[in-house]
């Protein structure tokens, strides 16, 4: 017989989740954790990184933790914020 507990979504999140261990992932995890509501982060790349970039491991980072992120760049710097809400999702056309 198996044992059942429950665990958190973001525990789960966090154990099933194979990119992870990775420590850039884990400095974006950071990030997103010390912003909080009303406010913003600003990131700016360091030599060798591009904005396009940083903005990729923000959005894999929030998923990771389950979050629904806004992100944003302008010109070399990268803004970004917990939206709170989902992107509505496309609608089927229907069939004729």
């Amino acid at each position: 017989m198996p044992n059942f507990q429950l665990v958190t979504v973001a525990d789960a999140l966090q154990r099933t989740n194979r990119a992870l261990p990775n420590p850039v992932l884990q400095e974006y995890l950071g990030y997103l954790d010390r912003v909080g509501p009303g406010q913003a982060g600003k990131l700016v790349p360091s030599d060798g990184e591009t904005p396009r970039t940083l903005r990729l491991r923000l959005t894999k980072a929030a998923k990771a933790a389950g979050k629904t992120l806004r992100v944003i760049r302008s010109g070399d710097e990268v803004y970004f914020w917990n939206d709170g809400k989902r992107r509505p999702s496309r609608r089927r056309k229907a069939k004729a």
